[in-house]
């Protein structure tokens, strides 16, 4: 992945200190508050997909790519493969990449 080397070490600190950090932060919810959420916008073709790819890699976990076919359009359809995607990554301690997710934004 080529980036400008301002943008690669940003993303390099915020993952690391992910790693290194993130069971730190204690929600007044149990179990919450321990993700991070990274949300990369640009025009098709600029490696955003390849982007989470080399973060899942450097973190040396799997990738859970999703698109909105998988997920549906409706409401409760989507909540309720959310909450499957959600469980199954984090059994599996995958990262989950919610490709084209912009369509959910457009409605």
């Amino acid at each position: 992945l080529v980036l400008p080397q301002r943008h690669k070490q940003m993303i390099l600190s915020v993952i690391e200190a992910q790693a290194a950090y993130g069971g730190l932060y204690k929600d007044i919810i149990e179990g919450r508050g321990q993700g991070l959420v990274m949300l990369l916008e640009g025009p098709p073709g600029i490696g955003k997909t390849l982007t989470a790819e080399a973060v899942a890699d450097r973190l040396r976990r799997p990738l859970y790519a999703i698109s909105p076919l998988e997920l549906g359009m409706e409401a409760y359809g989507l909540e309720r493969g959310l909450k499957t995607i959600f469980e199954r990554a984090t059994n599996a301690n995958a990262i989950i990449l919610l490709d084209e997710c912009e369509i959910y934004l457009e409605r």
